[in-house]
């Protein structure tokens, strides 16, 4: 089975959490095999299917390699939008460091 994806996918950007247009485009080549074993056999131009049901639905398989093509944190190019102003955190002061646990066995071995 063999197929192609094109698609504009409409996103928020992670950046400046405005829309995001992102054109994918993804081919595939797929394999329908009956188990791991079939599917190991396969050469490496192709990816196993193991369907769950005895029907392959067409639209999941779509859906699935727009998922794939999506990436893991989908963000304007660098330098084209900024995080809004009101969404910067300061960070409150460093913490006072904390006494040292091995501080009372130092002093034990200074006095002997």
């Amino acid at each position: 089975m063999e197929g192609r994806v094109t698609a504009t996918l409409l996103l928020r950007c992670q950046r400046c959490n405005d829309v995001l247009q992102l054109p994918v485009s993804s081919a595939f080549t797929l394999a329908v095999v009956a188990g791991l074993d079939e599917a190991a056999q396969l050469p490496e131009a192709y990816e196993p299917l193991l369907p769950e049901e005895s029907e392959i639905d067409p639209a999941a398989l779509v859906e699935d390699e727009l998922l794939l093509a999506v990436p893991a944190v989908p963000r304007h190019p660098a330098g084209t939008c900024e995080p809004p102003a009101n969404t910067l955190v300061e960070l409150p002061d460093a913490a006072p460091a904390q006494d040292n646990p091995f501080a009372v066995l130092e002093a034990l071995r200074r006095q002997h």
